[in-house]
């Protein structure tokens, strides 16, 4: 932008110089119209330089490639001021011309670009609200809402203080299942570790010694989507440590690694086929619905490894410098 106002200025100097030799009275041969081209260039390229500011890349040699017939004509018409080829202004004016045409094609290009991007982003918001609300109803389980209540009414009779603390983690469990319909972006994964624990602590009551709970937490200051991690550690309870007559370990983890937040959940249940296809919406459906969560809402991946007979792990794995956790996030 700078260097053609240069270019103009060079060569309104170049003329004066000339001027006071003798050699071509420049100033002379440019009539009031031709300065009325160079005062509307001036202004255009001084627009130019400061839009492109706030521009990428791509945007910015886009309009480089606008104002390059502007220049060129710039040229002629400097040295047309000299030779007279032509009446004043010509060229000057026709580089005008293309360079308001075609800076105007962009402007379009860009206005309906931004327009297809704010479609889909919407689009993309409807399918992630969607998907919401199927992952809250499938996290809410008959079978395990049945089975807490009744271990709670069990512990009412033998044990009232734990009878209490078991109603306060289910409480706490159900609020966070409810609260994930209202979660529209990331949350701290604080929070998303809070209601692990407080599902984990009922199946805990369950299944007593047959669940056995390792945390190797070493990293927090991160966010991930809502629900992301959650299904994970219940399937691997639900169809991996449980389905084994002496139960098993479940470990979870968390770390940096190659600038990376990496979430770990091991499991030495039963295992199963990676490479089977599940209709009865229960494992693989589940991991798809994660991994296409953590794509879309934060640029993340889910790498699966599961043998039968041996145990599960899967990893969550996301981009560090686009998770870190915002202060000002209340939730």
């Amino acid at each position: 932008m700078y260097g053609a106002l240069g270019v103009l200025l060079a060569a309104m100097l170049v003329g004066a110089v000339f001027q006071m030799k003798g050699i071509q009275d420049w100033f002379g041969n440019i009539d009031s119209f031709s300065m009325l081209d160079i005062a509307v260039a001036l202004v255009l390229i001084f627009c130019l330089s400061y839009e492109v500011r706030a521009l990428k890349k791509r945007s910015l040699i886009t309009s480089l490639q606008a104002l390059l017939p502007l220049g060129v004509l710039g040229i002629l018409e400097i040295l047309n001021g000299f030779a007279q080829w032509l009446e004043a202004g010509i060229f000057f004016g026709m580089g005008l011309i293309f360079f308001a045409v075609l800076e105007g094609l962009f402007i379009l290009l860009r206005i309906r670009r931004s327009m297809e991007n704010e479609k889909r982003a919407l689009e993309l918001e409807k399918e992630l609200s969607q998907s919401r609300i199927s992952i809250m109803l499938s996290q809410i389980q008959p079978h395990f809402l049945y089975n807490s209540l009744v271990g709670i009414k069990q512990l009412c009779d033998t044990d009232p203080q734990r009878a209490s603390d078991a109603l306060e983690h289910f409480s706490y469990y159900l609020r966070g299942n409810l609260d994930s319909l209202s979660n529209t972006g990331l949350i701290p994964f604080e929070k998303e570790l809070d209601h692990i624990e407080d599902y984990l602590y009922l199946e805990k009551m369950r299944y007593g010694e047959r669940l056995r709970i390792r945390w190797e937490i070493g990293y927090q200051d991160f966010m991930l989507p809502p629900l992301t991690l959650q299904p994970i550690v219940e399937n691997a309870v639900r169809y991996g440590i449980t389905q084994k007559k002496a139960g098993g370990s479940l470990t979870i983890r968390s770390g940096q690694a190659d600038g990376s937040v990496v979430i770990t959940v091991v499991d030495d249940g039963v295992g199963f086929d990676i490479s089977e296809k599940k209709e009865d919406g229960r494992t693989h459906i589940g991991l798809e619905n994660v991994r296409d969560r953590l794509d879309a809402m934060c640029g993340g991946r889910l790498e699966v490894k599961s043998e039968i007979g041996t145990g599960t792990e899967i990893k969550l794995i996301l981009p560090q410098r686009r998770n870190r956790v915002n202060e000002n996030y209340s939730g």
